[in-house]
């Protein structure tokens, strides 16, 4: 309750409030949080080396898709179980053709969940190959992303105005993500349809 009043009063009391996302301050308004009149947006920013003309766009051109990847945290608040559901939903003959599902992000052990092991359970009867990479940083997890063949997946339960998406887009990385918080201000319009989805493993 403390920690609760002094958030909100910092913010009543602020000369001014800057949020990464409309859907933040919407999330604060609807839960009687007061906001100075000086509110304003402003997007998350992106360092001057990750926007280089050399590497913006240059893999939007593949047609096929060889390994999907899920991209952040491995636990359940980013969309774990809903990735691990939707596989199962797959036919045997789609599980075939990708090659590698591929767990890229931070292994959780806390509260009575391990990453490593929910994942080896749930992949036991999957067609494709599946591996964990826990020790990339943010230069070596996109670069995984950005290999030829490659969908990034991003099914968080729960979000704000996230990196992950934002350093797909930056990078023309191919991928998905559940359409929730600030994701979808993120995107056109025109391209909401196609790279958005709702956190449930039918839609995704």
């Amino acid at each position: 309750l403390d920690r609760d009043f002094m958030e909100r009063e910092s913010v009543r009391r602020a000369d001014r409030v800057v949020s990464p996302s409309k859907y933040l301050l919407d999330w604060m308004r609807s839960r009687g949080w007061q906001l100075p009149t000086n509110t304003i947006v402003l997007p998350n920013l992106m360092p001057k080396s990750l926007l280089s003309s050399d590497l913006i766009g240059r893999t939007s051109s593949r047609q096929y898709i060889e390994k999907i990847v899920f991209f952040g945290r491995l636990e359940p608040r980013k969309g774990l179980r809903i990735f691990c559901d939707a596989v199962d939903r797959l036919p045997p003959e789609m599980q075939n053709s990708i090659g590698r599902i591929i767990f890229l992000g931070k292994v959780v052990t806390q509260t009575g969940f391990d990453s490593q092991r929910y994942i080896a359970d749930r992949a036991v009867n999957w067609q494709s190959p599946i591996e964990v990479l826990s020790d990339k940083n943010r230069d070596g997890a996109l670069e995984v992303l950005q290999e030829p063949g490659t969908l990034a997946v991003m099914p968080s339960l729960v979000e704000n105005s996230p990196y992950t998406v934002l350093e797909c887009l930056t990078r023309g990385i191919v991928f998905v993500a559940s359409r929730v918080g600030g994701i979808p201000e993120l995107l056109a319009g025109e391209s909401q349809s196609t790279h958005l989805f709702d956190p449930t493993p039918g839609a995704l």
